[in-house]
Protein backbone atom coordinates (compact mmCIF):
# COMPACT_ATOMS: atom_id res chain seq x y z
CA UNK A 1 0.00 0.00 0.00
CA UNK A 2 2.69 2.34 0.66
CA UNK A 3 4.61 2.08 -2.81
CA UNK A 4 1.11 2.18 -4.16
CA UNK A 5 0.11 5.41 -2.00
CA UNK A 6 4.06 7.22 -2.92
CA UNK A 7 3.53 6.10 -6.50
CA UNK A 8 0.16 7.93 -6.95
CA UNK A 9 0.96 11.08 -4.85
CA UNK A 10 4.57 12.04 -6.85
CA UNK A 11 4.50 9.98 -9.62
CA UNK A 12 0.64 9.90 -11.52
CA UNK A 13 0.01 13.64 -9.76
CA UNK A 14 -3.45 14.33 -11.12
CA UNK A 15 -3.10 17.84 -10.06
CA UNK A 16 -0.48 17.95 -13.08
CA UNK A 17 -2.16 15.29 -15.52
CA UNK A 18 -2.95 17.74 -19.13
CA UNK A 19 -6.51 18.85 -18.90
CA UNK A 20 -6.80 18.37 -14.86
CA UNK A 21 -4.44 20.67 -13.70
CA UNK A 22 -6.56 23.54 -15.44
CA UNK A 23 -9.26 23.07 -13.11
CA UNK A 24 -10.67 25.57 -10.67
CA UNK A 25 -7.53 24.55 -8.38
CA UNK A 26 -5.99 27.45 -9.70
CA UNK A 27 -8.05 29.68 -8.51
CA UNK A 28 -6.98 28.13 -5.18
CA UNK A 29 -3.22 28.94 -6.04
CA UNK A 30 -4.39 32.77 -5.16
CA UNK A 31 -4.72 32.28 -1.50
CA UNK A 32 -1.74 29.64 0.37
CA UNK A 33 -5.01 29.08 3.08
CA UNK A 34 -7.25 28.33 0.67
CA UNK A 35 -5.08 25.68 -1.21
CA UNK A 36 -4.35 23.94 2.27
CA UNK A 37 -8.05 23.92 3.50
CA UNK A 38 -8.87 22.65 -0.34
CA UNK A 39 -6.06 19.78 0.05
CA UNK A 40 -7.09 18.61 3.58
CA UNK A 41 -10.59 18.87 2.70
CA UNK A 42 -10.09 16.63 -0.13
CA UNK A 43 -8.81 13.71 1.31
CA UNK A 44 -11.59 12.34 3.01
CA UNK A 45 -13.69 12.80 -0.14
CA UNK A 46 -11.39 11.37 -2.01
CA UNK A 47 -10.35 8.54 -0.40
CA UNK A 48 -13.99 7.55 0.53
CA UNK A 49 -15.19 7.79 -3.30
CA UNK A 50 -12.21 5.58 -4.55
CA UNK A 51 -13.41 3.40 -1.81
CA UNK A 52 -16.85 3.38 -3.29
CA UNK A 53 -16.48 3.78 -6.32
CA UNK A 54 -13.94 -0.07 -6.13
CA UNK A 55 -17.18 -1.57 -3.59
CA UNK A 56 -19.47 -0.46 -6.85
CA UNK A 57 -17.00 -1.72 -9.12
CA UNK A 58 -16.12 -5.06 -7.81
CA UNK A 59 -19.37 -6.00 -6.24
CA UNK A 60 -21.99 -4.33 -9.54
CA UNK A 61 -19.87 -3.64 -12.64
CA UNK A 62 -17.61 -6.44 -13.15
CA UNK A 63 -19.38 -9.07 -12.69
CA UNK A 64 -22.06 -8.02 -14.59
CA UNK A 65 -19.85 -7.40 -17.52
CA UNK A 66 -20.74 -3.36 -17.14
CA UNK A 67 -16.74 -2.08 -16.83
CA UNK A 68 -17.77 0.76 -19.24
CA UNK A 69 -19.66 2.53 -16.67
CA UNK A 70 -16.95 2.79 -14.67
CA UNK A 71 -16.00 6.79 -15.67
CA UNK A 72 -19.68 7.35 -15.00
CA UNK A 73 -20.02 5.52 -11.51
CA UNK A 74 -17.21 6.55 -10.47
CA UNK A 75 -17.57 10.38 -11.37
CA UNK A 76 -21.24 10.52 -9.94
CA UNK A 77 -19.90 8.92 -6.56
CA UNK A 78 -17.27 11.41 -6.31
CA UNK A 79 -19.66 14.60 -7.47
CA UNK A 80 -22.27 13.18 -5.35
CA UNK A 81 -19.70 12.89 -2.16
CA UNK A 82 -18.07 16.43 -3.31
CA UNK A 83 -21.35 18.07 -3.04
CA UNK A 84 -22.49 16.25 0.51
CA UNK A 85 -19.16 17.52 1.80
CA UNK A 86 -19.68 21.01 0.60
CA UNK A 87 -23.19 20.73 2.53
CA UNK A 88 -21.84 19.59 5.33
CA UNK A 89 -19.16 22.20 5.04
CA UNK A 90 -21.70 24.89 4.97
CA UNK A 91 -23.54 23.71 7.98
CA UNK A 92 -20.83 22.70 10.07
CA UNK A 93 -19.19 25.08 13.01
CA UNK A 94 -19.22 28.77 12.45
CA UNK A 95 -16.03 29.77 12.46
CA UNK A 96 -15.37 27.24 9.65
CA UNK A 97 -18.33 28.24 7.46
CA UNK A 98 -17.04 31.83 7.65
CA UNK A 99 -13.77 30.67 6.56
CA UNK A 100 -14.66 29.17 3.82
CA UNK A 101 -18.14 30.13 2.71
CA UNK A 102 -17.18 32.14 -0.32
CA UNK A 103 -15.16 29.22 -1.75
CA UNK A 104 -17.11 26.20 -0.84
CA UNK A 105 -18.64 25.94 -4.79
CA UNK A 106 -15.00 25.79 -5.70
CA UNK A 107 -13.98 23.10 -3.64
CA UNK A 108 -16.69 20.73 -4.24
CA UNK A 109 -16.03 21.41 -8.26
CA UNK A 110 -12.27 20.78 -7.91
CA UNK A 111 -12.93 17.54 -5.61
CA UNK A 112 -15.18 16.16 -8.59
CA UNK A 113 -12.54 17.04 -11.36
CA UNK A 114 -9.87 15.20 -9.16
CA UNK A 115 -12.32 12.51 -8.72
CA UNK A 116 -11.93 12.22 -12.72
CA UNK A 117 -7.99 11.31 -11.98
CA UNK A 118 -9.15 8.60 -10.11
CA UNK A 119 -10.69 7.07 -13.38
CA UNK A 120 -7.63 7.45 -14.96
CA UNK A 121 -5.57 5.25 -12.82
CA UNK A 122 -5.72 1.49 -12.96
CA UNK A 123 -8.83 -0.07 -11.18
CA UNK A 124 -7.36 -1.24 -7.95
CA UNK A 125 -6.74 -4.91 -6.70
CA UNK A 126 -7.95 -4.74 -3.51
CA UNK A 127 -10.00 -2.37 -0.96
CA UNK A 128 -6.59 -1.68 0.67
CA UNK A 129 -5.28 -0.34 -2.85
CA UNK A 130 -8.38 1.75 -3.32
CA UNK A 131 -7.75 3.38 -0.02
CA UNK A 132 -4.21 4.05 -0.95
CA UNK A 133 -4.97 5.74 -4.37
CA UNK A 134 -7.47 8.01 -2.92
CA UNK A 135 -5.17 9.10 -0.23
CA UNK A 136 -2.65 9.45 -2.49
CA UNK A 137 -4.30 11.32 -4.86
CA UNK A 138 -5.26 13.96 -2.14
CA UNK A 139 -1.43 14.35 -0.73
CA UNK A 140 -0.06 14.65 -4.44
CA UNK A 141 -2.35 17.25 -5.31
CA UNK A 142 -1.57 19.39 -1.58
CA UNK A 143 1.95 18.49 -2.13
CA UNK A 144 1.37 20.62 -5.72
CA UNK A 145 -0.99 22.78 -4.92
CA UNK A 146 0.31 24.32 -1.80
CA UNK A 147 3.66 25.26 -2.55
CA UNK A 148 1.77 26.68 -6.26
CA UNK A 149 0.33 29.20 -3.95
CA UNK A 150 2.85 30.02 -2.06
CA UNK A 151 5.03 30.61 -5.48
CA UNK A 152 1.85 32.49 -6.89
CA UNK A 153 1.37 34.46 -3.96
CA UNK A 154 5.61 35.38 -4.18
CA UNK A 155 5.06 36.16 -7.94
CA UNK A 156 2.60 38.65 -6.56
CA UNK A 157 5.20 40.75 -5.43
CA UNK A 158 7.42 40.62 -8.05
CA UNK A 159 8.46 42.33 -11.41
CA UNK A 160 6.78 40.60 -14.14
CA UNK A 161 6.25 41.21 -17.26
CA UNK A 162 2.78 42.54 -17.68
CA UNK A 163 1.20 39.97 -20.25
CA UNK A 164 2.67 37.47 -17.77
CA UNK A 165 0.68 38.67 -14.69
CA UNK A 166 -1.76 36.64 -13.49
CA UNK A 167 -3.06 33.04 -14.67
CA UNK A 168 -0.08 32.77 -17.09
CA UNK A 169 2.56 32.88 -14.50
CA UNK A 170 0.31 30.50 -12.28
CA UNK A 171 0.63 28.13 -16.04
CA UNK A 172 4.10 28.73 -16.46
CA UNK A 173 4.79 27.97 -12.57
CA UNK A 174 2.25 24.81 -12.91
CA UNK A 175 4.60 23.51 -16.13
CA UNK A 176 8.02 23.96 -14.53
CA UNK A 177 6.24 21.97 -11.00
CA UNK A 178 5.52 19.24 -13.38
CA UNK A 179 9.09 18.80 -15.43
CA UNK A 180 10.37 18.67 -11.56
CA UNK A 181 8.10 15.82 -11.06
CA UNK A 182 9.11 13.69 -14.10
CA UNK A 183 12.27 13.36 -11.87
CA UNK A 184 10.14 11.01 -9.57
CA UNK A 185 9.91 8.58 -12.79
CA UNK A 186 11.37 5.39 -12.02
CA UNK A 187 11.83 5.94 -8.49
CA UNK A 188 8.70 3.51 -7.48
CA UNK A 189 7.49 0.54 -9.30
CA UNK A 190 3.61 -0.15 -9.41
Amino acid sequence: WMTLLIATALLQNVALNPGLGLSPALDATSNGDRALWASLLGAPVLVLASALGWLLESLVLRPQGWDALRLPVLLGITALIAQSAVLGLRAGPHALRAALNPHLALFGVHWTILGLGLVLMPAPASLGAALAIGLGTALGVGVVLVPLAALVARLGFADVPAPFRGLPIALVSLALAALAFLGFNGLVKV
